[in-house]
This record gives C-alpha cells, structure tokens and sequence, in this order.
C-alpha cells in the first residue's frame, strides 16, 4: 500500500470533530512511532515529541493536554517490547494461551465518526513506511456503504481480543478503557444505522484463533459456483507439511472437486548478483489437496524503498478466491500458516481480516486484484530457504506467564505498585525491580504464594514507566525481561517536571490576557524558554514583579487587577465540560490549572518573591473561583463518585499549600475573609 496513505488513515477526515478515543492492536510495537506518527495525528500534535525533551515545551504541553482528553489504548503481545512512553496512554500485553496476539488493526473515534484500520501492518516505522503492507479502512458514518453486520462483527472480534486481556487490579485501570472504547463504537454502530449486507457491499471480518478456522469462514461466506482459481499471498508458509491441518492443503480444498482449477502461491523471491533465493519450503506445491490442478509458483521480489532505499521486505497476506462468477479477497494479518489460519484445535494466533466479495468482472473486481503485487515465475532448480516469522521467533527471553498484571496507582496521597502473580506458573527464583528508582519490590523470597502483592514508592520526582523483571531458568542461566507498567487513573498524573519549571507569572500573564485560547498564547510564550535549562528558567524574572510593586499602592492596584483577570480566565477555562476523568485532572492538575498557580504563589511567598498578605488574598481569590465552578454540570456523563474522588483530592491538596504560607500576624484584616472563603462548600 501506498506508506504515506496508510499514515494518512490516522488523520482526521473532514468534519470529524474533536479526538475522542482510539484503541489498536499489534505483535510488535515502537513507542516513539506510535507516539509521533500514529497518536500523534490523531490527536492533531504540531510534531514529534521525544519523551527525553526532545520536543519543545509548548510540543510536551499540548501533548499532555491532549492526552488528557482523548483514551487511547493499544493491545501488544505479551513477548512484545515497549520501551518507555507517557502513561496518560495505555499498553496492554495479552496472553494467549498456545498463540499470539498476531492481529494489526486501529479504531479511531472522533466526536463525528469513526474509522476502522485492518490489515498486515505492525505500529512500527517498518510496518507503516518500509515494508510492503496491505491495510484497508471503513469510515462509520451515514455515507458508508459497509454493512451492520460488519461492524457488529468487528465489534464482537475486538471484544474477544480484549477479554484476553489482564483484568484491572483497581476500579479504574487500562482493561476497563479498553472496553469503554468499545462501548463507544457500538453506539457510533447504533447511530449510523448502516446498511443491511447485499450483493453490492458483500463485506465479511474473519476472525481467527485457535480452533476457529479462517477458511471454514471463507467457504461459508463464499456462496454460489464453487471457485476453480485460488491465488494465496504470504511472507510465511508451514515450514514442514503438517498433515490434514497444513495451510496449502486447507486452502486448495476450497477449489471446486471437478473440473480444471489453478492454484497460485506468491512467495518472497530474493533476487541479488550472487544468485536468486525463495523464501519457501520447496515442498509447497506438493501439499495441494486437489491434485488436479495447475499449480504455479511466483515470486515477489523485495523492491526498494523510496523513503530510504532499502529493501522492502514483503509482509502483506492475502488471498483470493474465483468462480466464473465471482471474487473473494481476503487481507488482513493471517500469514497462511496453520497457526495464522485457525486451522489446528490446540494452537493458532488471535487474527484478523476483511473478506471482499463481488462480481469477477468490474471495476470492484479490478480493483481488488490490484491489492496483488506484480510478481515473476519462480523457476524451479532456483534453491530454497523458508523464512521463520521474526514476530513468532523471538531471540529473546519472554517474561514468564507467572507475571500477569503490573499497574501504579495512588492511594491517600502516595503511590505504590500493584502486580498481579500466578505462583504455580512462576519460576523458582525471581526478582522485580524499578530500574527508575532503584529498588528492588518483590522477590520469590518475599512474595511467598500470595496473588496480589504491593510496595509503596513514594512521591517520586517521575514516575517509573516500567518494570525489570529478573529470574533464573531450569538450566542456571540468569535472564531479565521488561514488565509493562500501566497507571490505574491518568487523572492522577502529576505535571510533567519540564513544565512544572515553567514561571508562574507566565502562566498568569497568559490568563488575563483573556485570549479566547490562552494555551494558545502560553505555547506562544512557552516556545521561547524551550532551549532554556530549569534552573535559567527559575532566573527570569517575573513579568509582574509582585515585589517591587507592592511598595506602590497604583502599581499594586494595577497587578491586582492582572491576578483578577487571570483567576477570571481560570474560572471560565474549569467551566467548560470535560470528556474523560483523566481531562478533569488535568484542569485541576495541569499547566494551566488552580493547583498550578496555588503552588507557584506559595513558592513565591516562601522565597520572598511575593508578600505573604497577597499571597493570602490571591489563594482565597483561587479557592473562591473554583467554588464557584458548576463542577456537576462540567463533570456530566462521568462516574459522580469518580469525580467527587478527583475534586475531593484537589482540594485537599489545596489546602495542604495553604497550609505552607507563613501565616498571618493575629488580628490582620485578611484573616476572617479568607476563613470564609475556604468554608465555602
């Protein structure tokens, strides 16, 4: 497929409205690509931002906002590696018992519609922009001709994928989002209304796992004259016949018994200066099950890539299927092995696909051959060597089943690390350690039999991204491998420590300005300071001067007016409604935000930047603001107990910052107007 339109499908179509949520899926994963190139489109990022301060302040400001507002969810075989990544998204590593989570699609959800991405492409740069792929899209909106019946399908195979999944450790956690992203499609299904299934939008998913055959589901959906050509494209075949359960001997069965049938097999064909080299078993075409028919061998060589002139290693899998009447093709992540076509009772992977079928002339028909790439007969003294599936060949240990769930939640003010363990499946000597902070959390030792286990971390500066997990295999040697870490509740996610650096005034400045976009115009101010390190940032001095204003009353008067527009700006900004908890807290939370700007003035009266009476009056000012904030009107559509949680912690650590002002001389003015304002319900 085109590499810059398979992007492109991440993008937001016209009209689409705001993000809202996206949930996808891949065996193999790169963070930073999924970050920049994948989420990073969705949620309409200005670039890449590096988790390493890559990325302007203004670029990890907007990313965290936007993160904030959105779900976004990706499930990734448990032996995948994923480096560290912003917590406000979710990882999940899934199971599956005698296979893998071998599926590579993307739901995007947008406050208009919807998308649906299928197809061979892992969430890496490889996949998207290198390889040679085949993906399709659906948009779920009144326009689309696709079928009910394949949205609800779609539906039901990404429920099961998701059931595979970990269950939560907490109320809240990644499984739960997941299946609230879920429950968003099945009412954009709802809404739409599509069209029943006919001739002319004959689209069917095949979703298949173990015992669950992909090709009993092509011969049930492929009605009418039983087909006498099959054309089967893949990068990987059954390197040894496997009997009645071998792929080449279940997919020609699908050719009509009588008659004269032809059989096609593309196969990767490495042609170099030295010589040429397939990349199959050279016993292919004798595993057809009907052995009257004309069977070739063709070659799909590598190309090159015009994106960095390498190499483009074939990837996609497809298949087709055609009648004097009629055409089925299926694309989709299914290699046509045994394991990736459901076809044994005791192994297969989790896939998924799209199955087309038209008429076999026409314009729909031509276009679905195209899918196909151009290929060359192989010739048969050319030698052999089959390709094993790097994704299902792992040179690398995978992290015992023993190790089920690991997520970080905060509980009365402090965070700790959860796991969840399965004692009868884990090694005999183990540990589990937080390479971010250096410690060691649990152990064989320490953990006995219990299933669920937990260790206070603190308040940490950042927070880990992940575990190391280290054990001891059954011949001595010593391994380690990664355990992803999710969060139970974004909401609770502290500010980022680069823009907690950023001057307060700055972000007050930006507030009375009264913008009708002041994180617009703090981005603005922001860009500026991106190549400054923290501790210039602490130098710039302040845009208000607070201090030297205070010794004059019209000065004064004038920046009290500036606090007031601000706090004004604030109130406004908290009273627009929010679309997820993890959206509340950042309002509460977040750069521009009351718990900023409480922090930030009592860390200015402490350091002398800011006289401790106005101090007083500005935090009873804030507090003041924020009471006055219809928070069940902004909160509508969430969990009230969920909401009461947030709002409850955020005042309390209000108050814990007041708690940290010098206090007042006894008798002063100021004391019984700001007991009244923190009394306020």
């Amino acid at each position: 497929m085109d590499e810059q339109k398979l992007l492109d499908w991440w993008l937001p179509p016209q009209g689409a409205g705001e993000p809202v949520s996206c949930l996808a899926t891949s065996i193999t994963f790169d963070t930073d690509f999924f970050r920049d190139d994948c989420l990073g489109r969705f949620i309409g990022l200005r670039g890449a931002v590096g988790e390493e301060g890559v990325g302007s302040l203004a670029q990890i400001n907007e990313l965290e906002e936007r993160l904030a507002h959105v779900s976004a969810c990706v499930l990734v075989d448990r032996s995948a590696s994923v480096e560290g990544r912003n917590l406000r998204w979710d990882v999940i590593p899934t199971g599956v018992a005698g296979g893998l989570l071998h599926a590579k699609t993307a739901v995007l959800i947008w406050e208009n519609t919807a998308r649906v991405i299928i197809g061979s492409a892992n969430l890496t740069p490889a996949g998207y922009r290198y390889q040679r792929e085949i993906a399709v899209a659906f948009d779920l909106d009144q326009k689309s001709p696709v079928p009910s019946e394949f949205w609800l399908d779609y539906l039901s195979a990404l429920r099961d994928i998701v059931n595979h999944a970990p269950s939560d450790l907490t109320s809240i956690g990644p499984k739960v989002r997941a299946e609230l992203v879920l429950s968003q499609l099945e009412e954009r299904i709802a809404i739409v209304g599509a069209p029943r299934r006919t001739a002319k939008n004959n689209v069917h998913v095949v979703y298949s796992k173990k015992g669950e055959s992909a090709v009993d589901q092509i011969r049930a959906v492929f009605t009418g004259l039983k087909p006498r050509k099959l054309t089967a494209l893949s990068p990987f075949w059954d390197t040894e016949d496997l009997g009645a359960s071998d792929a080449v001997r279940s997919l020609t069965s699908l050719l009509a018994e009588k008659g004269d049938t032809e059989t096609e097999f593309m196969v990767p064909l490495e042609v170099s200066t030295t010589g040429s080299l397939v990349h199959a078993p050279a016993d292919l075409i004798n595993r057809v099950s009907r052995r009257r028919t004309e069977t070739s061998l063709m070659g799909v060589t590598s190309g090159m890539s015009e994106v960095n002139m390498e190499r483009r290693r074939l990837h996609a899998k497809a298949l087709s299927l055609e009648s004097s009447d009629s055409l089925l093709v299926m694309v989709g992540s299914s290699n046509m092995t045994t394991a990736g076509l459901g076809l044994s009772p005791h192994f297969g992977h989790l896939e998924l696909n799209v199955a087309y079928i038209t008429a076999a002339a026409g314009k729909t028909a031509r276009g679905l051959r195209a899918l196909f790439p151009a290929v060359i007969p192989v010739d048969s003294a050319l030698p052999h060597a089959p390709q094993t599936d790097p994704e299902e060949d792992l040179n690398r240990p995978i992290l015992p089943r023993g190790f089920v769930n690991a997520i970080i939640n905060k509980i009365e003010g402090e965070w700790e690390i959860l796991v969840k363990l399965e004692p009868r499946l884990l090694p005999s000597d183990w540990s589990v350690e937080v390479p971010a902070l250096g410690l060691t959390l649990f152990s064989s030792e320490s953990a006995g039999d219990s299933p669920e286990i937990s260790a206070a971390i603190g308040n940490p500066k950042v927070l880990p991204q992940g575990l190391s997990v280290h054990w001891t295999e059954k011949n001595g040697h010593k391994v380690s491998a990664d355990w992803v870490l999710n969060i139970s509740n974004p909401a609770d996610l502290p500010l980022d420590e680069r823009l907690r650096a950023v001057p307060i005034d700055l972000i007050i400045e930006a507030l009375s300005k009264r913008s009708t976009n002041p994180a617009a115009l703090l981005d603005r101010l922001l860009d500026g300071l991106s190549d400054m390190s923290p501790e210039q940032l602490q130098e710039i001095a302040s845009p208000l001067d607070p201090l030297k204003s205070y010794d004059d009353s019209r000065a004064l008067l004038k920046r009290i007016g500036v606090y007031g527009r601000a706090l004004d700006e604030l109130h406004k900004q908290l009273s627009r409604p929010v679309p997820t908890l993890s959206a509340l807290g950042w309002r509460l939370t977040g750069l521009i935000s009351p718990t900023r700007i409480a922090e930030g003035w009592v860390e200015q009266a402490n350091e002398g930047n800011l006289p401790i009476e106005v101090a007083h009056f500005l935090f009873a000012e804030l507090l003041l603001s924020m009471k006055r904030v219809d928070w069940a009107s902004v909160t509508s559509g969430l969990e009230e107990k969920d909401v009461q949680r947030q709002l409850s912690e955020a005042f309390a650590r209000w108050d814990s910052t007041y708690a940290q002002l010098e206090a007042l001389p006894a008798g002063h003015e100021l004391i019984e107007y700001v007991t009244a304002a923190r009394s306020l319900p």
